[in-house]
C-alpha cells in the first residue's frame, strides 16, 4: 500500500452526530478504549462514543460540532494495529521513519487540491515518535462544505498508530481557513494537547 493510500485511509471516518458549540467551549475529560484519555466539548454529551463496530475498525471516538457561521468541526481519533489494514504493510519502525522524515507532511496530503500549510518538525508525545501538520483542501464530493482545513497528528506508539484528525468544514477554502484561525484553532489545540495514551 502506498504512503498516499495509507494517509487517505487515515483521514476516513464518518460521524452523523453533532452538537452546537457556544462562543466559549466547556470541556469534558473522557476515558476511551485501552486507557486513552482526551477532552471533548461538553456539548457533544455521550455522542463521542464509538460503537462496537467502530471500535473494531480502530475508531476510538469522534464528534461533530457547529458554531453558526463559523463552520463545522469534526474530530476523529483512530488507533490502528500495525501490519493490519489500513496500514497492513507498516509496523512501528516504518511509521516512526515516516513521522521523523519529510514524509510526515503526507499525514495531511490526502484529498483534492491540498495545500499543506504547516508540517511541524518531528517531536515526541509521551516518549513516542509523533508529527503533526495542517492543510487546507477542497473536497469536490462535498457539495455543501467543500472547503476544509485539516489538523492531523500521528503518534507511533508501541500498541498501535494513533491518528487524531480535526477538520473544519465551510462553503469555501477561504471560509474554512477563516473559521480555523478565528474560531476553531484554540479548540483544536486544546483537544490535541489533552490526548493521553496508555
Amino acid at each position: 500500500m502506498s504512503r498516499t493510500a495509507v494517509c487517505a485511509l487515515l483521514m476516513v471516518g464518518a460521524w452523523a452526530i453533532g452538537g452546537h458549540a457556544g462562543a466559549a467551549e466547556a470541556w469534558r475529560a473522557v476515558s476511551l478504549d485501552g486507557g486513552v484519555r482526551i477532552d471533548v466539548p461538553a456539548v457533544v454529551g455521550e455522542q463521542y462514543r464509538s460503537t462496537a463496530a467502530q471500535l473494531a475498525s480502530g475508531e476510538l471516538m469522534g464528534f461533530v460540532v457547529t458554531a453558526d457561521d463559523d463552520g463545522t468541526l469534526s474530530c476523529l481519533l483512530n488507533r490502528y494495529a500495525y501490519h493490519r489494514p489500513p496500514i497492513a504493510s507498516l509496523g512501528v519502525a516504518e511509521m516512526t521513519t515516516i513521522l521523523t522524515s519529510d514524509r510526515r507532511s503526507g499525514l495531511c496530503a490526502a484529498g483534492t487540491a491540498v495545500e499543506v500549510m504547516l508540517s511541524k518538525p518531528a517531536t515526541t508525545r509521551e516518549g513516542y515518535p509523533a508529527a503533526d501538520c495542517v492543510a487546507v483542501k477542497t473536497d469536490p464530493s462535498d457539495a455543501k462544505t467543500p472547503g476544509q482545513v485539516a489538523a492531523v497528528e500521528g503518534i507511533a506508539a508501541p500498541g498501535g498508530f494513533y491518528n487524531l484528525s480535526c477538520i473544519v468544514y465551510a462553503p469555501t477554502r477561504k471560509a474554512a481557513l477563516s473559521a480555523w484561525t478565528g474560531r476553531w484553532g484554540d479548540e483544536i489545540s486544546h483537544i490535541e494537547g489533552s490526548l493521553r495514551l496508555p
